[in-house]
């Protein structure tokens, strides 16, 4: 064992200040009472200490108790430097307990073991050893009953000391198999009072093929966890069932529904592990068809536009040459050296609308 210098001198200064008191406090003498036989007792006097011993305690050369302490120890304690004292424990008495108490394991008794493996449960909590209370009983058995209510898991809870081992022989499983076969939806659960930790858990086989493996790992983990919040046995066990009972009611949403056969149950797990298809995958092929022709009518009315419009820029006009007279030996088309006139001279041409008869004159 090893303690700190600065440790031990407060515990001695306590020591000193605490006998002072007891000094100054109590008389120096107490009086013989004579018992009813006629003996007397000899006077108890506590130690006087003289004005050198109060100033020597003053000014830190004298600690109270350091009589005791071994002329090893009050050398390591007055050296200058920083060591720790080293105290046998031998002498100190110091008792270790180990971390497992020499009873572990412990047996279930053979009267109990009927009740657990040998015969089907007549309640949601199974207690023949009565580790809980009365009232922490019915507290657990009316939770259980309302989950069932509301829930299509059953949740049944095995009770047994935090001490006790499982006969090899027995497990959740078994007992699922042999009395919960006709029981639909159940989750049976092998609880040590006062560890969480050790517990065991099964599900019947629609939730082992509807509920993912770490989702029924995750939910026993987190059900452990709960209980580990508490520190006291009961309170630790409803910790579970509660957290437990949440898990239960999100497991229903991933339940197949009943009466399916196994090989559907076996597509639909390959489906769920498969990636999720695209927006494009998801679109129904008649509805692709659709797409697909129009878009294929749009290209070509598109190529028939262009087409068209290439032709056009590419076509020739010809016109042929105007037969007529001559003017100043040249041929002309109509209306060459025509004089267009106006009815009134004074009136701008922008207001007269009406033209001229014989607006056009040959020259």
């Amino acid at each position: 064992m090893h303690l700190s210098k600065s440790l031990l001198l407060s515990l001695l200064s306590f020591l000193g200040i605490f006998y002072s008191w007891a000094q100054d406090e109590v008389e120096p003498s107490l009086p013989s009472p004579e018992l009813e036989n006629g003996l007397q007792l000899e006077p108890l006097t506590l130690p006087e200490r003289n004005a050198e011993d109060w100033e020597a305690m003053k000014n830190g050369s004298l600690i109270p108790g350091s009589s005791l302490m071994g002329r090893l120890a009050l050398e390591q304690l007055f050296s200058t430097k920083d060591e720790r004292i080293i105290f046998e424990t031998a002498k100190l008495e110091i008792i270790q307990q180990s971390d497992e108490d020499e009873s572990w394991p412990v047996a279930i008794d053979d009267e109990f073991t009927g009740v657990y493996f040998e015969e089907p449960a007549d309640s949601f909590v199974i207690d023949p050893q009565g580790l809980l209370t009365e009232r922490d009983l019915l507290s657990q058995n009316g939770f259980l009953e309302q989950h069932a209510n509301d829930s299509v898991i059953d949740l049944y809870v095995y009770l047994f000391e935090g001490k006790q081992d499982i006969p090899s022989k027995e497990s959740p499983y078994s007992v699922l198999r042999n009395f919960f076969r006709e029981r639909g939806d159940v989750a049976i659960v092998f609880y040590h009072l006062g560890r969480p930790d050790r517990t065991q858990l099964a599900y019947s086989a629609r939730i082992h093929r509807g509920v993912s493996t770490e989702d029924r790992q995750q939910a026993l983990k987190l059900s452990k966890e709960a209980a580990g919040e508490k520190s006291e046995g009961a309170s630790q066990l409803e910790s579970f069932v509660i957290e437990m009972s949440r898990r239960l009611y999100v497991m229903e949403k991933d339940l197949p529904p009943v009466g399916m056969s196994d090989e559907y149950l076996q597509q639909l797990a390959t489906a769920q592990s498969e990636p999720e298809p695209t927006l494009w995958e998801r679109i129904p092929e008649g509805v692709k068809t659709l797409f697909a022709t129009l878009g294929l009518t749009s290209l070509l009315i598109a190529v028939g536009i262009l087409c068209h419009r290439a032709m056009e820029k590419r076509r020739v006009y010809l016109f042929p040459d105007a037969e007529g007279p001559s003017i100043l030996d040249a041929p002309h088309a109509a209306g060459v050296g025509g004089v267009l006139s106006y009815a009134s001279a004074l009136n701008p041409p922008s207001e007269q609308k009406e033209k001229s008869g014989d607006f056009l004159q040959e020259l």
